[in-house]
């Protein structure tokens, strides 16, 4: 059995020699990068013939040879793979070259994509449990005066190598990433219009991330590169005061409002009446006396 030599790998056969019908067995194996296109064996009329699946033959009554081709394996697949169990229906809603972008493989696995394995992306969410009191209160008091703590959720950033590669938490992806889920509906109850803001704890550090409510679909949309245990806060639309009551919205008139002005303009106006006429009434009760 004659090997022709391949480029881009290499083939081995076993026996190298053997009588009519013996079985050979082939071992093709492609460098790092490559794959598998095709191994033939030549029958005893020259023709080639495919055993790439099989990779192994029968001796035919001459000799014969063994030729293997491989070619570049084309890269693995970016894939942005929301878990559908996440808490509120969560998923990352970011284009999938942003989240390449912000996802930065280890070298290992960048290695492993440039040879054909895909990249699955993907976050978990889920209610958050024992959150301190403590902590509460400082994400209560982040987005500023008059937030409640409507609901404490845990959304964590993974990434893994083939559909069942061990997962890598990231915490820190390169650049933001945006996260909708659906607005718990406890948070828009009696039909009552209300704020919305996002605070989180993230090494030791409380923050407030990005955040936008789409009222329509009841979508709540947070941005982040800092991924860890978010408390979604809610006010009332109305002003709210520090120790968490709500009052009407001020009425002061804006500075050089010229509606506003117009009340002040009539007061000084009469008050000069008033001034006017108590002087001619005095002059004339003057002359008065006089001319008697």
């Amino acid at each position: 059995v004659t090997i022709e030599d391949p480029e881009n790998g290499s083939v081995t056969v076993s026996p190298t020699k053997a009588e009519k019908g013996a079985t050979i067995k082939v071992t093709a194996t492609p460098n790092d990068g490559y794959e598998i296109v095709k191994i033939t064996y030549t029958d005893k009329d020259g023709t080639e013939k495919d055993i790439t699946t099989a990779k192994q033959f029968n001796m035919p009554e001459a000799d014969t040879t063994v030729k293997a081709t491989f070619k570049k394996t084309d890269p693995g697949t970016f894939i942005v793979n929301d878990e559908s169990s996440a808490w509120q229906k969560a998923h990352i809603t970011s284009s999938v070259a942003d989240v390449q972008k912000a996802v930065k493989l280890t070298t290992d696995e960048q290695k492993q994509l440039d040879e054909g394995t895909n990249a699955y992306v993907y976050i978990t969410a889920s209610k958050a449990s024992d959150v301190s009191s403590d902590l509460q209160q400082k994400l209560k008091k982040a987005p500023g005066n008059g937030y409640y703590v409507g609901a404490l959720v845990d959304i964590n950033l993974y990434v893994k190598m083939g559909a069942d590669g061990t997962p890598r938490q990231i915490t820190d992806p390169e650049s933001k990433i945006d996260v909708t889920l659906n607005m718990p509906s406890s948070l828009m109850k009696d039909g009552k219009e209300y704020e919305y803001a996002v605070a989180y704890e993230h090494d030791g550090d409380v923050k407030t991330a990005k955040s936008s409510f789409d009222k329509k679909a009841k979508t709540l949309t947070i941005t982040s590169d800092e991924f860890s245990t978010y408390a979604i806060d809610y006010k009332s639309k109305t002003a709210s005061t520090g120790d968490g009551t709500s009052t009407k919205s001020s009425t002061s008139p804006k500075t050089g409002d010229p509606l506003n002005i117009i009340p002040i303009v009539a007061i000084v106006v009469v008050a000069l009446g008033v001034v006017v006429f108590a002087g001619v009434r005095m002059s004339r009760s003057r002359n008065k006396s006089k001319s008697e």
